[in-house]
């Protein structure tokens, strides 16, 4: 819940998922589509009320095939950095503090690497 985590992918052209603050019921979705070169975060399922502005997508160009996801997340808040801080978005979320697992989900099998280094308060 507490941490630094950097996800790089390699020539990916399939969809790619990654749920922060997850458990059975809550998660924030971090969506990367190829097919538009975009990054969608998405806390409809934070557990927190939902507005229209739940969901935010913005456009992203991979470098030389290659996508680096940096991800800083505390308590009830994530940074997510793209390719070094090309581009960057902050959101807030509401999920229960138990919610605590990390998921990856894609259609077929992908090529990343991930760095996961904890935080302490």
């Amino acid at each position: 819940r507490l941490a630094d985590m950097t996800v790089t992918l390699q020539d990916t052209l399939q969809p790619l998922t990654i749920d922060v603050a997850a458990d059975d019921e809550h998660a924030v979705q971090v969506i990367y589509n190829p097919a538009d070169s975009t990054i969608t975060l998405d806390r409809t399922c934070s557990g927190g009320p939902t507005t229209k502005y739940d969901t935010c997508a913005f456009s992203i160009t991979p470098e030389n095939g290659q996508l680096k996801l940096r991800f800083i997340m505390d308590r009830y808040s994530l940074e997510l950095f793209v390719n070094d801080g090309q581009q960057a978005a902050t959101i807030t979320y509401y999920t229960p503090q138990e919610a605590d697992r990390i998921q990856f989900h894609a259609e077929t099998p992908v090529q990343i690497d991930v760095e996961f280094y904890p935080l302490k308060l």
